[in-house]
């Protein structure tokens, strides 16, 4: 049953809701008022059925207020809440849904007809943008161009290994003839075979590759045992490891299959056909166009796809933790090709060099919104580190100006390797952590913040890696430091109120915001920081991080999982924010205005920052700082 709204708001409330709302926030104003006058706002009530299966819908809804189930076969799928609409994928095809929809609680919605919905994407390409984006991300959850999947046939990379891959891949011993390899690729019609032992575990990988390079090109005897020609050690996933894993090593390695292996057997391969083009996502293509791009202006032309496809992921309903993951590693792969093509031809004169990168990039939580945080470690011959420097900063400033040109922003505290306190040779950076570990001044537990959240990505990796290393080692012996970046981490407290939810900014430009780096993913990162360093961690991601401090502070294994999943929900919030900002062409931030916020995104919002403060308790009860206001 459906019912217009009784308090239905005067137009000019009505304008100032749409201009809040996606899609309607980027429309004109000759726009606006064009579809205010064709919007009717209608409550459903809770239970009933809005649309059905069956029904060709002659109207799109954009929910206001309430909850939506989506039903197939009478189990529900999908909820959608307010912000959403439905059903484009339907109105596009001018079909049947395939699916129910019902008002999971009472439900007010804007509708607007058909002919008015075709006229306006006609009218306005944001708007059928918005459409289409829309439209992808259902076909792409779906897999299809029918209806609504039943659960167990999404097959979306969250899905396990096990369900997308080939159960029955081609296998031969070591021993068999390449001959006979070959015929058993073609008999099964695969570019693949595993090479497999008689346990059944993988030895190798024989691709068409292969074929090609060490078969056909040098005139190998195909007598030979294929051993000898196969790709030794493969990198294999478990059947429980999900599809964005496997999607992100592909991505990472130019992979285009991964054996999948279990109770040390190989039971399944998962391929780059499945795993990406079904997705519509060709996470491998971009990232070998990336890898041989052969001019820095080739990867500026590339940059743009990065983000593209990270918008798709995110209208897919991909994790924070795996769409900033994946967004490292393809920032990872440009940052990589313009090393090559800036430091490959250099003459360095002895110099070996590590390109590390530092905070939200160390840590492999980098959003769409992002700029440069990067050093290098070096080591000359001896007697030489100045000289090697002078050799290096050039290079670097290049380097720098390279990533600027691909579109990563110029740092503007300069913590970039072209500044020449940033590039050091290793002992030089032995002696600088020690020199703030053992003299923590403000500054010292500032750059503590920036650069003990550093990561190797290029050159000779084992500088870095003898870095970090030395760091895990010698940051648990700094009892003082520890104590005071501690107390740094909780000068900044949780922005929630006794007397309201959430404290905002007050005055100023950004009154009613709430910046979410600041006082929402920092409160977590800096606190996992401290633990993180207290104990040796390997690794500078966060989550990572409060894993590994769990078992040696005998944290609550339910605690540390809530205080993750508090810290990726924020990290989400923040990534959907910038999302929106940038597909209605404005300049990407942190700062949401809470009041704006639909009911569930504020609850988890709320609850979220309350674990923020659970963790900077425990924090200041391991480390005995008081004072906070905890």
């Amino acid at each position: 049953m459906s019912t217009p709204r009784p308090d239905a708001p005067m137009p000019e409330a009505l304008f100032a809701r749409l201009r809040r709302q996606e899609p309607f926030a980027g429309l004109s104003e000759p726009d606006l008022d064009w579809i205010a006058g064709r919007l009717r706002e209608v409550c459903y009530r809770q239970g009933s059925l809005i649309l059905g299966p069956d029904d060709v819908p002659q109207r799109l809804r954009f929910i206001q207020e309430g909850t939506v189930a989506v039903e197939v076969n009478g189990r529900t799928v999908a909820e959608l809440v307010e912000g959403e609409c439905f059903p484009v994928e339907a109105l596009e095809g001018h079909r049947p849904s395939g699916a129910a929809w019902r008002a999971r609680t009472d439900v007010w919605c804007l509708e607007i007809p058909v002919e008015e919905f075709s006229a306006l994407k006609k009218r306005n390409p944001g708007f059928e943008a918005f459409c289409r984006c829309r439209l992808e991300s259902f076909l792409g959850a779906s897999g299809s161009e029918g209806a609504v999947p039943e659960p167990e046939a999404d097959l979306g990379l969250g899905s396990p290994v096990g369900n997308l891959m080939r159960p029955d891949p081609p296998t031969c011993p070591p021993e068999t003839p390449i001959r006979d390899a070959l015929t058993v690729m073609d008999r099964q019609d695969s570019s693949v075979v595993i090479v497999a032992d008689s346990a059944g575990g993988p030895r190798g990988l024989f691709t068409l590759r292969d074929v090609l390079r060490r078969v056909a090109l040098p005139q190998h005897d195909v007598s030979r045992p294929v051993s000898e020609v196969m790709t030794p050690d493969p990198v294999t996933l478990g059947p429980q490891a999900d599809g964005f894993e496997a999607a992100l090593v592909m991505a990472r390695n130019g992979f285009h299959h991964i054996p999948v292996v279990g109770g040390g057997k190989v039971v399944g391969l998962v391929s780059e056909e499945e795993l990406f083009r079904r997705q519509g996502l060709r996470l491998t293509d971009l990232r070998n166009r990336i890898r041989t791009a052969p001019h820095v202006r080739d990867l500026a032309r590339l940059a743009p796809e990065v983000k593209a496809l990270a918008h798709r992921l995110l209208s897919q309903g991909v994790s924070a933790e795996q769409l900033t993951r994946l967004i490292s590693t393809l920032n990872d792969q440009v940052t990589t090709r313009v090393l090559e093509l800036v430091l490959a031809p250099a003459e360095l004169g002895g110099v070996r060099l590590c390109w590390i990168a530092l905070g939200s990039e160390g840590r492999m939580e980098q959003t769409l919104s992002t700029d440069q945080d990067n050093g290098i470690v070096f080591a000359a011959p001896e007697g030489a580190e100045d000289a090697g420097r002078e050799r290096l900063l050039p290079l670097a400033r290049r380097a720098n100006e390279a990533l600027a040109e691909c579109g990563f922003p110029l740092c503007k505290g300069q913590v970039m390797a072209s500044n020449p306190a940033w590039c050091l040779s290793l002992s030089e950076w032995k002696d600088r952590f020690h020199r703030w570990m053992d003299t923590p001044s403000p500054e010292a537990l500032l750059n503590a913040t920036i650069f003990f959240d550093l990561r190797p990505l290029f050159g000779d990796l084992a500088l870095g890696e003898e870095l970090r290393a030395w760091l895990a080692a010698e940051a648990p012996k700094r009892e003082m430091f520890l104590h005071l970046l501690a107390a740094n981490a909780l000068g900044r407290t949780p922005p929630i109120g006794f007397f309201r939810d959430f404290v905002v900014e007050s005055r100023g430009p950004h009154r009613g915001t709430l910046d979410l780096k600041t006082h929402g993913v920092a409160l977590f990162v800096d606190a996992a920081r401290v633990l993180g360093l207290a104990h040796g961690a390997p690794t500078s991601n966060t989550a990572e991080r409060l894993r590994f401090a769990a078992g040696p502070r005998r944290l609550a294994r339910a605690d540390v999982e809530a205080w993750i999943h508090a810290h990726l929900f924020v990290q989400m919030l923040r990534l959907r924010h910038q999302y929106e900002q940038e597909r209605a062409g404005r300049e990407p931030d942190n700062r949401v205005v809470p009041d704006r916020l639909n009911s569930l995104d504020r609850r988890f919002l709320l609850e979220s920052l309350r674990q923020a403060k659970k963790l900077q308790r425990r924090l200041a009860v391991e480390y005995r700082v008081g004072g906070m206001g905890l």
